[in-house]
């Protein structure tokens, strides 16, 4: 569960992030988002043959964080919202917190 305390700050943090550009909005882009759900489906499929096989536990966890990091970036894309490169896995983390929360709940 989020605290209201993690929440300010993901906030806090993504003005700033549009402010620096590190998060821009962006219209929807159907191929992008194929793109990036694709990435996320071989990147499950990928931690379950990974896991079935036993061939290493650090990889099932590793793949399996990618195809959350890109299903992620493919629901900030859909609600209008880009990120870029710089640390774009914090940026998605705090975009997400901030701009799909509400939406969870």
């Amino acid at each position: 569960m989020l605290t209201d305390k993690r929440i300010k700050e993901a906030k806090d943090n993504v003005r700033a992030y549009l402010s620096d550009g590190l998060l821009s909005k962006a219209s929807f882009d159907k191929q992008v988002f194929n793109v990036l759900e694709n990435n996320a489906n071989e990147s499950l499929n990928v931690a379950e043959i990974l896991y079935k096989g036993r061939y290493s536990w650090l990889w099932v966890i590793v793949t399996s964080y990618y195809s959350m990091y890109y299903i992620a970036n493919a629901v900030l894309l859909k609600l209008g919202y880009k990120v870029g490169e710089k640390i774009s896995h914090k940026v998605t983390a705090d975009s997400l917190i901030r701009y799909s929360n509400d939406l969870l709940i």
